[in-house]
């Protein structure tokens, strides 16, 4: 579509004048995208949270690992009375034994 100029300049936009029914309606619809955007927002920060969580753990594990396999090294368990890592660590970190056992591979 062209648009056309008038002998007076540029065309001004059109303005559509609304009665008060379809007032409220717009304004229905106005307040449920705001609501769906702001939904959709709630998921996207959810979502992130999750991820960082993830994340987070990921690394903590890693660290427990790493802990882990130096207290094995320096028999730590048996200075606090246990007769290997595994049951050190079902013990201490409430793991059960395949955890353990996972933790140790």
């Amino acid at each position: 579509m062209v648009d056309r100029e008038c002998a007076f300049g540029p065309r001004a936009p059109e303005v559509v004048m609304l009665d008060s029914a379809t007032s409220s309606q717009l304004s229905t619809q106005l307040e449920d995208a705001y609501a769906a955007t702001c939904r959709e927002r709630d998921w996207i920060t959810l979502h992130d949270q999750i991820v960082s969580v993830g994340t987070q753990i990921v690394a903590l594990e890693a660290r427990e690992v790493d802990l882990l396999l130096e207290a094995e090294e320096t028999r730590l368990y048996k200075r606090m009375g246990f007769p290997s890592i595994y049951p050190y660590i079902e013990a201490v970190l409430g793991h059960s034994h395949h955890v353990a056992t996972e933790r140790m591979r």
